[in-house]
């Protein structure tokens, strides 16, 4: 028997009816888009540099954590991929571990917590990604 060909997608659907303030938009959005890129990579890091060295406490028992490793963390956003050094911290004897950004690993309870507490002068964010 022989295989069959996959079908073709149905063709885009042509816009109608563009608007000079349409174009316009489209361009200062793609002229713009590197400096939306860099900018949101600056914080970022910045938002991880400011983390480093702030202890989290366990949810569990409220010990201080031990820092653990860091690992090299990347996140998709809407215009682009952006990446950062994460501390990831754990406590002796209870096999837990957590990172101190949120998104970073998904499995670390408390991660999204512990960047959304990040002190307000961090460079003015204080909400997660």
């Amino acid at each position: 028997m022989p295989a069959t060909q996959p079908a073709a997608p149905p063709p885009r659907p042509a816009l109608q009816d563009v608007t000079p303030f349409m174009l316009l938009e489209r361009e200062v959005e793609l002229e713009y888009r590197s400096r939306r890129e860099e900018s949101l990579q600056n914080e970022v890091g910045a938002v991880a540099d400011s983390l480093r060295g702030q202890t989290p406490l366990c949810s569990r028992c409220s010990q201080p954590m031990k820092r653990h490793d860091t690992e090299p963390v990347l996140w998709t956003a809407r215009f682009g991929r952006f990446h950062a050094p994460v501390d990831r911290y754990s406590v002796p004897g209870l096999q837990r571990r957590a990172p101190a950004l949120a998104g970073s690993s998904g499995r670390g309870t408390g991660a999204h917590q512990r960047f959304a507490g990040a002190p307000a002068g961090c460079a003015g964010r204080s909400g997660a990604l």
